[in-house]
């Protein structure tokens, strides 16, 4: 039966263990000299080993042959550990067995002696879901434990474990995996799966992973399953991302408030299957390396994300301001966190015109034209809102506009008129710009305007 790469290729000794070097060093040490605490917690994100480093600390405390710290992995206590058929180490969900009779059950069992090994361990995964009751019912076994006994807790959210537990614990921070640690793994894993990685495919998917190894073999795994060579554009592809060459082109498109440029490219690269989010979330990571050049040109480099070279950012900084850039990625950030204020906005339109379409991405394509006129928000328009109690639509700000602002804008809705007479566009995306166009007709009485909605009208209502 086929075994997922992250299952097959799990470390089995701290030497395996990719980029936790401040940890595994440490617990190799311990396990060596025999100086081994009754209760450590291991907390970080997800991905990271800490479920990993704990069942090799059982090991490496019950082998028969340990060597340098390190267990060997052939013994009897080894392989019963690897394969859970030994009883005296035992793995457990605190989400699924977080309450206090578990504890109390598991607190029981812990005072007897190991049946086969030099020493009980229980790894408590998860352990910040135990409740406050299994806490305390957990507390006095871990002040007083037998000398048999090892507590290995694992916890992605520390803030949740009480500081009774922290006190009585060694506590493990396990960091983020770097992006070159994680490639250097991924293309040893394939060169041992016979998979045709290319290194720039490895440093996509390190990337894409977001500092955890496990992560990085399921996506490996993915696009191994689509067969032949994996490259970049291949990883693009099968994940539906859109790549840093259409999101930097994108970028290009909004900071040059080009609507109609963006719009196709929006629905090109949706009607391709791309997924919409996971571009507004690459769209922010660029707003944000582009925000840190230029606010921080020396000292922020190394917070960078690397997936652009600095002739596209410097490129592109020479159309954009810091003010610009923050609004950018709030908004960008706003559309990605669906704010149900804003989709319930969009409901009430598309039950109008009986059209079905995920609220979501109408928000997601909304945002597009909103990052294009930023400057339809002036303070005066939060100031007259919040003074007068207004609930309306924020692109009241248009009657605040200069005359040069008027013309930039009225040729915009010449150039959304002529995306209209394009039948290829999709209807979410006219339904979109008709929701902006109306709330615009709201304020400024043109009889451009109202034809162009006129028609937008007949092509929602009739397309």
């Amino acid at each position: 039966m086929y075994q997922a790469l992250y299952r097959k290729w799990r470390p089995k000794t701290f030497e395996d263990v990719v980029g936790q070097e401040h940890i595994t060093d440490t617990l190799r040490r311990q396990a060596a000299q025999g100086r081994l605490s009754h209760a450590y917690l291991f907390t970080g994100t997800r991905g990271t080993g800490k479920t990993t480093c704990a069942k090799i600390l059982a090991k490496a405390v019950n082998c028969q042959n340990p060597s340098d710290g390190d267990p060997c992995g052939q013994c009897p206590a080894c392989l019963g550990i690897d394969n859970g058929s030994l009883l005296d180490v035992m793995e457990l969900d605190a989400a699924s067995n977080n309450g206090v009779d578990h504890v109390r059950a598991l607190r029981d069992e812990a005072i007897y002696s190991p049946a086969s090994v030099k020493y009980r361990v229980y790894i408590i995964d998860e352990v910040h879901m135990l409740s406050v009751a299994a806490f305390n019912a957990l507390l006095k076994i871990l002040e007083e434990p037998p000398a048999h006994l090892i507590f290995i807790l694992a916890t992605t959210e520390l803030h949740k474990v009480p500081a009774t537990i922290l006190s009585r614990c060694q506590r493990f921070a396990f960091k983020r995996i770097m992006p070159q640690d994680i490639a250097q793994r991924l293309l040893y894993v394939s060169a041992q799966e016979n998979i045709a990685l290319s290194p720039d495919a490895a440093e996509t998917l390190a990337r894409l992973a977001d500092g955890a190894l496990r992560d990085a073999l399921s996506l490996l795994d993915q696009c191994a399953a689509a067969g032949g060579t994996i490259d970049g554009p291949r990883v693009l592809d099968v994940l539906g991302l859109a790549g840093a060459v259409q999101t930097a082109q994108m970028m290009d498109l909004l900071l040059r408030r080009d609507v109609p440029g963006a719009l196709m490219l929006l629905h090109q690269l949706y009607t391709g299957g791309k997924d919409v989010a996971a571009l507004l979330g690459e769209l922010s990571t660029l707003a944000r390396d582009l925000l840190i050049r230029m606010t921080a040109p020396a000292g922020g480099a190394a917070l960078l994300s690397g997936n652009y070279d600095s002739g596209t950012l410097e490129s592109l900084a020479q159309s954009a301001n810091a003010t610009r850039l923050i609004y950018m990625a709030t908004q960008l950030q706003s559309a990605l966190a669906d704010n149900l204020a804003c989709a319930n906005a969009f409901i009430q339109i598309l039950n109008t015109f009986q059209y079905r379409i995920d609220v979501r991405n109408i928000r997601r394509f909304h945002v597009i034209i909103q990052i294009c006129f930023h400057f339809l928000y002036p303070l005066a328009v939060a100031v007259e809102q919040r003074h007068q109690g207004l609930t309306g639509s924020l692109y009241h700000g248009v009657k605040f506009l200069t005359a040069d602002f008027r013309g930039i804008f009225f040729k915009f809705l010449n150039d959304i008129a002529d995306l209209v007479e394009d039948t290829a566009i999709t209807k979410g995306i006219v339904t979109c710009i008709f929701y902006f166009v109306q709330n615009i007709a709201q304020v400024v009485q043109n009889i451009q305007l109202n034809a162009l909605l006129r028609k937008m009208r007949n092509f929602v209502t009739v397309a």
